[in-house]
């Protein structure tokens, strides 16, 4: 091979791997930014179901009590929380089928 098309090679070569790492630092973002939001979603949840069952009130009036709504509450929240990580399962499949 001739000097210029071995720098031409080695350009080529240069460009594809820089092409590579930018893709890669792409990902790596998303994937924290991700992970955070996986972490946003899980404090949500959690403090929805603790507020919900009563553990968060140290105040809880048991004489007011009433259990079938402090059940349709939960039911409710979970199904809130189920969409909310449904689209962000989504989110994570869009972002990694690219």
């Amino acid at each position: 091979a001739t000097p210029g098309s071995r720098n031409e090679i080695l350009e080529t070569k240069i460009r594809s791997h820089s092409q590579q790492i930018e893709r890669y630092d792409q990902l790596a973002l998303r994937r924290d930014q991700l992970v955070a939001r996986s972490n946003e979603l899980e404090a949500a949840l959690m403090t929805a179901f603790m507020s919900e069952v009563g553990k968060s009130d140290f105040s809880f009036d048991k004489s007011s009590d009433n259990p079938a709504k402090r059940l349709s509450n939960a039911v409710a929240t979970a199904e809130a929380a189920e969409q909310d990580l449904k689209g962000f399962l989504d989110e994570i499949h869009r972002e990694t089928s690219l």
